[in-house]
């Protein structure tokens, strides 16, 4: 492992006199690999000092965590795409509660928070009861539904709303949620 030079000299004198003086350092260090590539290692080091407190030796606890740095930057990544869409993006639970909404369907349906939202039935955002079971109903058959539905928005007032919607599952095929 060599240094990458994405970190500077503080920071080295930081981490060295935090062990030096007895203390215990943690935190994340950007290594450059042999072969040129970079990787992010966690790294505890803790002093081992004799009976008198002198210290002897590091020791050093190291992780590599590139993987799910680079997982993790990929989830934010994503996260803000929806957050921001245009479109109306929205998850429920498998019994119709609503889990995420972006500020697109937020703002559609009229009113000022998604915390307004959370966690209700999404059912009753819309006109007709016995349309929104049925397409339900299909989606939950064939794991997906396209179709228009008359939206309610908080003033009153409605809209048509062309939805598409299906059933996330997990890598076995067990559903998760329903995304629209």
């Amino acid at each position: 492992i060599l240094k990458s030079g994405n970190q500077d000299g503080r920071f080295y004198r930081q981490l060295w006199e935090t062990i030096t003086a007895g203390g215990v350092w943690h935190g994340e260090i950007t290594n450059r690999r042999k072969d040129g590539s970079l990787c992010t290692d966690e790294i505890t080091i803790t002093p081992v000092c004799d009976g008198s407190g002198n210290i002897l030796q590091f020791v050093a606890i190291n992780q590599d965590v590139t993987q799910q740095r680079v997982a993790e930057r990929a989830l934010r990544v994503r996260d803000r795409a929806f957050d921001t869409s245009v479109s109306a993006l929205a998850t429920s639970d498998l019994a119709g509660n609503l889990t995420y909404l972006n500020a697109a369907y937020v703002k559609m349906f009229g009113y000022v928070s998604a915390t307004e939202l959370l966690g209700k039935p999404f059912a009753p955002l819309f006109t007709d009861p016995a349309v929104v079971e049925s397409s339900v109903r299909t989606l939950q058959k064939q794991r997906h539904w396209m179709g228009e539905l008359k939206a309610r928005r908080t003033d009153g007032t409605t809209l048509d709303v062309l939805v598409s919607a299906s059933v996330a599952t997990d890598t076995t095929g067990q559903p998760l949620c329903l995304v629209a």
